[in-house]
């Protein structure tokens, strides 16, 4: 009995009872917390996945100088040559469609008017005699007391005074022409913006008196690339800034013939503005930068150093064993590597691609291993609730 009661105390029995109670526990606690019931499902570590969650990249721009030009500058002038005798606008004075800007001296051409008019009315009377006189010929013709030949004189004498009539009125409209040439109207509704000439000179054909501008809104042209032209669109939103200024401006023009400068020229009119841009200021015009983009955007957050400038992102794997519809995950590491980093966004090639981008391991990488079972949510579930 003794020796019973020593064995019992003895360092070799402790050991082998504590030894057999902790495998107990083990095993209960094993099989309380298994992955096959509800319960043991609750204990899994919860991690969230990118699900549908979109990559917030900002698209990088470039800047180009733009500037603000009139819908239409024009230097006007007069069509035929003669003396300045009134200019009614000056620099800087508006004007409207239709309105008198300047006179030339037209009493030459009054006095041709009057000489042309008395030509018209010679005509008209001669041609009258001749009809007249055709009449009498042929009422003569009749009774053979003229001949065949006076007939036709007297015929061919009126198509020549229908012929000098038409002559004598194309004149006069000529003249007439000619003298409304001799008044200088205003085109559109702008503004002078320099007088090139003064009263009492001699202009002649096409000679520039002033030069002026539609008043109009204005556009805004900026020299780009080729390849920049290409990816823009008529319509297209662009920003502009003009000094603390921010404006909306829209593509309305796009020429992608190359000007001597090896450029395109875009066009572009101003939506919003608290006051007008005049012609000749400078904008600057933000244009996206088209990125060609190789791979996945995933957050920085989802990235854990692998070694040997590569990294890893851990993707959490349905488990195709598992009992019950509890969206069980299996931890499965894979390899990337960066290409660009832009804000908290990385692009990544690798072992990540369209397809199982959702399934990457968000945040909170440190927590988990490779091979462990995990409980899952998007992120962007998290996001709408």
């Amino acid at each position: 009995m003794s020796s019973a009661r020593a064995l019992f105390y003895s360092p070799v029995f402790v050991v082998l009872a504590f030894s057999s109670v902790l495998v107990l526990a083990l095993g209960v606690s094993r099989l309380g917390y298994s992955s096959d019931s509800p319960e043991g499902y609750s204990e899994l570590t919860l991690v969230m996945t990118l699900g549908a969650q979109e990559a917030a990249i900002d698209t990088p721009m470039q800047r180009y100088v733009a500037r603000v030009e009139a819908a239409q500058r024009v230097e006007l002038g007069f069509d035929i040559s003669s003396v300045i005798i009134e200019i009614y606008k000056r620099e800087g004075e508006r004007f409207q469609k239709g309105e008198l800007l300047a006179q030339l001296d037209a009493r030459r051409l009054q006095a041709r008017l009057v000489e042309l008019r008395a030509a018209r009315d010679r005509a008209t009377a001669l041609l009258k005699l001749a009809d007249v006189s055709l009449e009498r010929v042929k009422g003569l013709r009749g009774s053979n007391s003229v001949s065949a030949q006076a007939l036709d004189e007297a015929s061919r004498q009126k198509e020549a005074s229908q012929a000098d009539l038409r002559l004598a009125e194309a004149q006069l409209a000529t003249i007439e022409l000619e003298l409304e040439k001799s008044n200088l109207f205003a085109p559109f509704d702008g503004v002078v913006i320099d007088r090139t000439s003064d009263v009492g000179r001699t202009v002649s054909l096409g000679m520039p008196v002033l030069l002026v501008e539609q008043s109009a809104e204005p556009e805004v042209r900026a020299s780009v690339p080729l390849d920049v032209a290409k990816s823009l669109k008529i319509d297209q939103t662009l920003r502009l800034t003009h000094e603390d200024r921010v404006l909306e401006g829209v593509v309305t023009r796009i020429k992608l013939s190359l000007s001597s400068s090896r450029s395109s020229d875009v066009y572009m009119s101003v939506m919003t503005a608290d006051e007008a841009l005049v012609p000749g200021e400078i904008v600057n015009i933000e244009i996206p930068a088209s990125v060609r983009a190789d791979g996945v955007w995933l957050p920085l957050t989802a990235l854990t150093e692998y070694g040997r400038g590569l990294w890893s992102v851990y993707l959490a794997e349905p488990d195709p064993n598992e009992a019950i519809k509890n969206n069980r995950s299996q931890i499965r590491r894979t390899v990337v590597s960066i290409s660009r980093v832009r804000g908290d966004y990385a692009l990544v090639t690798g072992g990540v691609d369209v397809e199982n981008r959702g399934r990457v391991v968000a945040q909170a990488t440190h927590r988990i291993v490779e091979g462990q079972y995990v409980r899952t949510q998007p992120t962007s579930s998290v996001a709408s609730k």
